[in-house]
């Protein structure tokens, strides 16, 4: 379940063994449970493809005041899960924005500017597509159990993010994350070796290294030693300086080391072990970004 693929927007495959096989059709762009979400990230005020946790915590302090009207005039939902928008009151298959005129007449009024303050319509716009996410999600999940008969889903896809519905629709322990190497690398060696898994590495450095209540760091993916590294930039002649983590911390805070790099000639790398299965390292990201900046 994602904004958009290829053109699917929502599927269900079965796996078994080590393959996979389409099941039950798709549902195709432009009605996507990912897009709809979307549409009321823009509305409220934040920025697409980024912000739309940003809802998800905004919905808990709101009502689900709007699931009837979504329902009645947006958003076509079966029994079975499957659905389709009304695309009359969205812009994003033919225009620059998510949605459109008749779209704020419905919610009464034009979209939340990203600096004006929060109201309570703002919330409850959340919380109502919040609780609308949570049941596709939830109908799609009975209706995959039921006529496919297994115990065992795994959600992927954007939507799959939703850590709430994620969670409602999982008996087990969601584990929702967008660092795909580690995952990737640990299937791809278990098709090649065989049905047993490797160990995952669990963390003994610090607790940092194991999950919010004690899970083990699921660090499966490729890794380079610093040695490879240094090798690797000495052939292709690169000019570098290696830094220690305190330094590379300092990168992070935007410091001398990368403030003072002539424009377009520094770049940052951060290697820190094998690759997770976890959220992205933002703080990474973020001091690569700074570095790219300066």
């Amino acid at each position: 379940m994602d904004g958009v693929g290829e053109w699917a927007t929502t599927s269900v495959w079965l796996g078994e063994g080590h393959t996979l096989a389409s099941r039950n059709g798709e549902i195709d762009f432009p009605h996507s449970l990912g897009l709809l979400y979307s549409a009321f990230t823009y509305y409220t005020g934040f920025k697409v493809n980024s912000g739309e946790y940003k809802v998800m915590g905004l919905a808990p302090y709101g009502e689900p005041a709007y699931v009837e009207l979504i329902l009645e005039q947006l958003f076509d939902l079966k029994d079975d899960g499957t659905f389709r928008l009304n695309m009359d009151y969205f812009h994003y298959s033919t225009g620059l924005t998510m949605t459109n005129a008749k779209f704020n007449a419905l919610f009464g009024g034009p979209p939340r500017a990203p600096e004006e303050k929060f109201t309570q319509r703002e919330m409850d716009l959340a919380g109502s597509i919040q609780a609308v996410t949570e049941e596709v999600v939830l109908r799609l999940a009975r209706t995959i159990h039921r006529e496919l008969g297994v115990d065992a889903l795994c959600l992927a896809g954007g939507v799959a993010l939703n850590c709430v519905a994620n969670g409602k629709a999982s008996a087990g322990r969601p584990d929702a994350g967008d660092l795909d190497s580690a995952g990737g690398r640990r299937r791809r060696r278990r098709a090649r070796r065989g049905p047993r898994l490797p160990a995952p590495i669990s963390g003994t450095a610090s607790d940092r290294d194991a999950g919010p209540i004690g899970w083990p760091a699921r660090i499966w993916g490729p890794g380079s030693a610093h040695s490879e590294i240094k090798r690797y930039l000495d052939s292709v002649g690169a000019v570098y300086e290696y830094l220690r983590r305190r330094a590379v911390d300092g990168i992070g805070r935007g410091d001398s080391r990368s403030r003072n790099r002539p424009s377009g000639g520094f770049r940052a790398g951060w290697n820190s072990d094998r690759a997770r299965s976890a959220p992205a390292p933002f703080s990474a990201i973020r001091a690569v970004k700074k570095c790219n900046r300066s």
